[in-house]
């Protein structure tokens, strides 16, 4: 998969953020563990779906996205597919509402507020609305989403939210067969568990993991601030060790 590259240069300081791993990478575990569905959960205007698209793979996506703002160009890019759906409601820990933050740069819209750290480097842009959004878990709408044929892939770019998507999962996630999201070595937002936390989360639930790839990089110095984390679900009877 080709990474796609965006930049700001806000407050004196230049951001680069490349999106996605090298697709021979992702696409030889697509077909390991015989991928047919992958939830695309923090779909923004559907961008991840076009790449896997672009670079073949043909099962289902289902997208979801709470944002009002992104999502009509999100369904009316998923149309033009009869194996892509979307859902205009957030996946977290427990059912109910909140408040989503909209920046200027739409890609960074999230449920937490944007932490100093955050602020200080300005990729977001300016906040320019907040809209009350429904949120779900991800156990409780599994039976409808019937993700039978074939593995599942979990791909999550919450902004923050990542973790409280696998908390509301818990029921169904050994029905997962890998788990896509960020991980922070900087909190962008407040709240924000750390890297140490999600590793450790993940290995708690079963999953082992199998690549990083550069997500978020400070140009002028060069101080990484997010990856991507790809974990696969570990083989029964073999116990990872603990995460340090």
């Amino acid at each position: 998969m080709r990474f796609k590259k965006r930049s700001w240069r806000l407050a004196g300081l230049e951001v680069s953020v490349k999106k996605y791993p090298a697709f021979e990478t992702f696409e030889y575990y697509l077909k390991k563990l015989q991928i047919g569905t992958i939830l695309d959960v923090g779909a923004n205007e559907g961008q991840f779906a076009c790449e896997v698209r672009a670079n073949g793979f043909s099962g289902r996506i289902l997208s979801f996205e709470p944002s009002s703002k992104v999502f009509p160009q999100l369904e009316a890019r998923a149309q033009l597919d009869r194996n892509w759906q979307c859902f205009n409601y957030a996946l977290g820990g427990s059912e109910g509402s909140a408040e989503l933050r909209v920046f200027r740069n739409s890609v960074f819209a999230s449920l937490l507020p944007v932490s100093p750290v955050g602020q200080s480097l300005g990729y977001a842009g300016a906040e320019i609305s907040r809209e009350k959004v429904e949120i779900k878990r991800l156990s409780d709408v599994w039976p409808s989403l019937e993700c039978e044929d074939g593995g599942v892939l979990l791909k999550i770019d919450a902004q923050g939210f990542d973790l409280a998507v696998i908390d509301g999962a818990a029921e169904v996630l050994e029905k997962v067969s890998a788990v896509r999201m960020e991980l922070p070595l900087k909190p962008m937002y407040v709240g924000q568990r750390g890297i140490e936390d999600h590793l450790s989360t993940m290995q708690a639930k079963g999953f082992h993991l199998a690549e990083l790839t550069n997500v978020c990089r400070a140009e002028q110095t060069r101080e990484l601030l997010e990856v991507d984390g790809l974990f696969i679900r570990a083989p029964q009877g073999i116990r990872e060790p603990p995460v340090r």
